[in-house]
């Protein structure tokens, strides 16, 4: 027990000494013409870009719709722009981006990382998925059948079922106590009427 805490001690002493080297690298923060905010942070030692799009649209916004943003934010790649959904999952894995959509209780997060030489050909895709996705109906229908299966399997494993658990115990009817990838009776009453109301909102 001796030797463990003196281990603790030595790993929790090793870690303030890094974080005290830790230094932000400096950024510049702007607002654009129609008021969305950015901050840019330039480290050139990768060639790599990597983009975070945040928005206020979040599980607390779903009210009995619970899941409602994050399935949107799953459907945002389900076609953009002229392309099909089928067509861009395989523009960014011959590219090998990474794209990312997640859901919390207060905002959404849609991000992708590339190379900074595939920047021409990659960005104007990400910026359709974000500003003009397609929500194809068809892949709508067959991608909610998918998630709630998803939420079927999910009942048997207890870390997925623990969370929203608890923060409906604990927040009750606060919409912090909102789960955030939905149930399977709320999944099933969202529309494609609904996804679209939720982008445009």
């Amino acid at each position: 027990m001796k030797k463990f805490l003196i281990t603790l001690t030595l790993s929790l002493f090793i870690s303030n000494l890094v974080l005290a080297d830790f230094v932000v690298p400096q950024y510049k923060k702007m607002t654009l013409e129609n008021g969305l905010t950015v901050y840019l942070m330039e480290q050139h030692e990768v060639p790599l870009i990597d983009i975070r799009i945040v928005t206020k649209a979040g599980a607390i916004n779903d009210g009995k719709s619970y899941g409602l943003a994050n399935f949107t934010g799953d459907s945002l790649s389900y076609g953009s722009g002229e392309l099909s959904k089928q067509t861009i999952e395989d523009l960014f894995a011959f590219h090998g981006a990474n794209y990312s959509s997640n859901v919390g209780l207060e905002s959404s997060n849609t991000g992708l990382s590339i190379s900074s030489k595939d920047a021409k050909k990659l960005m104007p895709v990400f910026r359709d998925i974000i500003l003009k996705p397609q929500f194809d109906i068809t892949d709508f229908s067959k991608e909610k059948k998918l998630y709630i299966d998803q939420l079927k399997q999910s009942r048997e494993q207890p870390r997925s079922v623990i969370t929203p658990l608890f923060n409906r115990q604990y927040y009750k009817n606060h919409p912090y106590g909102n789960p955030v990838g939905g149930d399977m009776n709320s999944i099933e009453t969202v529309s494609y009427t609904h996804l679209r109301a939720h982008e445009t909102g």
